[in-house]
């Protein structure tokens, strides 16, 4: 009886004193992703592909409202799924992003991994190439001008060993946003909404 009356007080309590809508610093993730088919019977596989603005923008996990503050890179990884006819057990893996309209900066670069169904974490990146793969999906989500897509170039060396796979590579972030939510009057951990909802 008693935890039925304390609910019933905690449900009320905001009706009874009233709301605000308060600033608050959040964080969200995204998960950005590209799959790579491979079929390379020489076991010597490249490839390039291009992530999408639209994509990228789909992969936040954010309110609609909230207004982008920056990206932060945390991990990348392989999710993989072999195929009936790979004969590869391990693959030396390099992957690059390209510079708006230039060359191709090292992510990671030959990076021996077993190669077998799920994640294959990485665990070893180029500083260089993630803060360009970093700021570009920061131009991308936050709308900059030179917002663009995000062209990944995969190699995958398996000494002659044929790779047959579908291998997709995953950029793991967190997405740091202000968003203005409603809360009781009595709460104040918060910060003044200047932000405009419209």
């Amino acid at each position: 009886m008693k935890r039925m009356l304390l609910f019933t007080v905690l449900i009320a309590l905001p009706l009874v004193t009233g709301c605000k809508k308060q600033l608050y610093h959040l964080t969200g993730t995204i998960n950005v992703s590209e799959l790579f088919d491979v079929n390379d019977p020489d076991g010597n596989y490249q490839a390039m592909q291009t992530i999408q603005s639209s994509d990228i923008n789909a992969a936040l996990d954010i309110p609609d409202n909230a207004v982008i503050t920056g990206v932060e890179i945390e991990t990348l990884y392989f999710n993989v799924l072999i195929q009936p006819d790979n004969r590869a057990t391990s693959v030396r893996a390099s992957a690059w992003v390209q510079q708006q309209g230039g060359a191709y900066i090292p992510v990671f670069l030959n990076v021996n991994l077993p190669l077998a169904n799920g994640i294959l974490n990485i665990n070893s990146l180029e500083a260089p190439g993630i803060a360009i793969l970093r700021a570009q999906l920061n131009a991308v989500v936050m709308h900059l001008a030179s917002a663009g897509p995000v062209n990944v170039r995969v190699e995958l060396i398996a000494n002659q060993s044929p790779v047959i796979a579908d291998v997709e590579l995953v950029v793991r972030g967190t997405v740091n946003y202000d968003a203005c939510l409603e809360v009781p009057d009595w709460l104040s951990d918060g910060e003044k909404c200047d932000i405009d909802e419209d």
